[in-house]
C-alpha cells in the first residue's frame, strides 16, 4: 500500500482542524460623534451606522500601536450631552482607562470617558468553537489510527 493512500485520511484531518479554528478579527470601532450626528447619543442607534476597522486605520496612519475603542461623554456648562466614539491607539495597555481624556475645566465636564478592546460594540477575534474543536480532535485521531493500522498491514 502507497504511503500517499495511507496519508489521506490524516490530512484530511488536519484540514478539518484548520477550518474550525476561525481567523482573527481586526478591531471594530464605532466612530461617531453626536455633534454631528444624533444616532451617536446614548442610547446609541446603530442603524444606518457602519463600524470602522481600527487595525486598518491603524496600519494606513503608519501606527505601531495596539488599537482600542474608546468613548467619551461630556457635557458644556451642564448643557446637552457630548457622545464621542472613536478609533485610539496606544503603545501601553489600556486596561479601560481613556487615552486622550479631555481635561474638565470651569465650563467642560467629563462625565464618563472608557476604552475596550474585547467587550460589547468592540468585536474582538472571537474564540475558537469548542464543539467544533472537539469533533475536529475526534476525527483527526480516528484518522491517524486508520492511518497506521492500514501502514501495519
Amino acid at each position: 500500500m502507497d504511503l500517499a493512500r495511507c496519508l489521506a485520511p490524516l490530512l484530511l484531518a488536519l484540514a478539518c482542524l484548520l477550518v474550525a479554528q476561525p481567523g482573527a478579527e481586526a478591531l471594530r470601532c464605532w466612530v461617531c460623534s453626536s455633534s454631528t450626528d444624533v444616532r451617536c447619543r446614548d442610547p446609541f442607534n446603530r442603524t444606518h451606522l457602519s463600524d470602522v476597522d481600527c487595525e486598518r486605520a491603524r496600519a494606513v496612519a503608519g501606527y505601531g500601536d495596539r488599537a482600542y475603542c474608546q468613548k467619551t461623554v461630556t457635557s458644556i456648562n451642564g448643557g446637552e450631552q457630548k457622545v464621542l466614539r472613536k478609533c485610539v491607539f496606544s503603545r501601553e495597555a489600556l486596561d479601560g482607562r481613556c487615552f486622550d481624556q479631555p481635561q474638565s475645566s470651569d465650563f467642560l465636564t467629563v462625565e464618563h470617558c472608557s476604552t475596550c478592546d474585547d467587550a460589547d460594540g468592540c468585536n474582538a477575534a472571537p474564540g475558537p468553537a469548542p464543539a467544533a474543536l472537539s469533533a475536529a480532535a475526534a476525527l483527526a485521531l480516528s484518522a491517524a489510527a486508520l492511518a497506521a493500522a492500514r501502514l501495519l498491514r
